[in-house]
């Protein structure tokens, strides 16, 4: 009879079991002990699958564990901690059986310090071990990665909104256009300089993540983007003398992009995740506001004619890299750079005397963006 009390002990702190005091239940922890559990003693077993800090999550963590087991799941509070219990079993052959079932089901989390039951103390001093105890080889787990508040990842859907500035560059360019005199050669419309402008974005997309400090998240979305009006900004020559900067002018041109984005988050510190993107297709880039004025002193002519509105489709491209950061399991905002390619926007025709001619200008930029991310349940 002693020497079964013995064998008991040693079976408890070998699989780190603790007793119910009321009774003869025991606890294991974790799936992967329960797989390899070995024990002769007689009454009713618990699995403890997980420990949460947040009330609701460990609820939508039972709901789901339930739906994949016959075995009653039970939540337990102990210590500001819910645990989540899978039990009664009645026999190690069962505790085994429903460890291999129910493997694949939840990430196991260990927390020894959040216990709903009574733990058994053990001395430090080598316990007895009976003579028909079968041997349990008990290998090393690897580490689950949660997010802060202790939930293991899952796939999310998402919405969220993002602002920025973008700085374009690429726009000086030469143009030319009749100067409305027969015999002489066109007047250049040289662009010197280009305006900032803000932007605002939102976006919806699904989420894949993984339980790994490596690659832990993908992204995919699709986002549309309005770019203020910017203004671009030039000199006219007249019949492309270089004495004859006798007139400037300028536009605007404002932005619509339609865009799907693949990101990446590369690593995971904590609730940071530095990552990088890139997106392709379609942006409607709108010259309008063509006037032009003479500069003083320069000239006393005044130009009668000016180019019209138009909207320009072309191709578009980003490239960006930042930093994600997690407010909460739903939530999380982001601040990156990016780098475009908006293609060329146009000017509508002139008029008059320029009825053939129309303006153009490339467009790039670099942008810093700031985002906000919900994700769904």
């Amino acid at each position: 009879m002693k020497w079964n009390c013995y064998s008991k002990l040693s079976i408890a702190v070998g699989f780190s079991l603790i007793s119910f005091s009321s009774s003869s239940a025991q606890l294991i922890y974790g799936l992967h002990q329960a797989q390899q559990f070995r024990s002769n003693a007689a009454g009713d077993f618990y699995i403890q699958l997980a420990s949460y800090k947040n009330k609701s999550y460990a609820l939508r963590a039972k709901s789901r564990a339930q739906k994949k087991t016959s075995y009653p799941v039970l939540l337990k509070k102990k210590n500001g901690y819910y645990q989540l219990l899978l039990g009664p079993l009645h026999s190690a052959t069962e505790v085994r059986a429903a460890g291999q079932k129910f493997g694949g089901g939840l990430p196991v989390v260990q927390a020894r310090h959040n216990v709903s039951l009574t733990q058994t103390k053990t001395a430090h001093h080598p316990v007895p071990v009976a003579q028909n105890s079968e041997r349990v080889v008990v290998t090393k787990k690897a580490p689950v990665y949660k997010d802060k508040d202790g939930v293991p990842p899952a796939n999310h859907w998402f919405i969220g909104v993002g602002g920025g500035w973008m700085d374009p560059f690429g726009t000086n360019t030469d143009n030319f256009a009749t100067s409305g005199m027969p015999g002489f050669p066109d007047d250049r419309y040289a662009s010197k300089s280009s305006g900032s402008a803000g932007q605002i974005s939102g976006f919806l997309g699904y989420q894949w993540r993984r339980p790994a400090l490596w690659l832990p998240a993908t992204s995919l979305s699709f986002e549309y983007t309005y770019t203020f009006p910017l203004s671009i900004d030039g000199h006219i020559f007249v019949n492309d003398l270089p004495d004859t900067d006798n007139f400037t002018y300028k536009y605007d041109i404002s932005q619509q992009l339609f865009m799907a984005k693949l990101k990446l988050d590369v690593y995971q510190w904590k609730q940071f995740m530095p990552y990088i993107s890139g997106g392709i297709g379609a942006v409607l880039n709108r010259a309008s506001n063509y006037s032009d004025s003479p500069i003083p002193g320069a000239t006393l002519m005044n130009r009668r004619y000016g180019f019209t509105s138009a909207t320009t489709t072309q191709f578009a491209g980003t490239f960006g890299a930042g930093l994600d950061y997690w407010l909460n399991y739903n939530s999380q905002i982001s601040v990156g750079y990016e780098l475009a390619y908006y293609g060329k926007a146009k000017t509508g025709y002139g008029e008059g005397t320029l009825s053939n001619d129309r303006l153009e200008n490339n467009l790039n930029s670099n942008a810093v963006v700031v985002k906000g991310t919900y994700f769904f349940n």
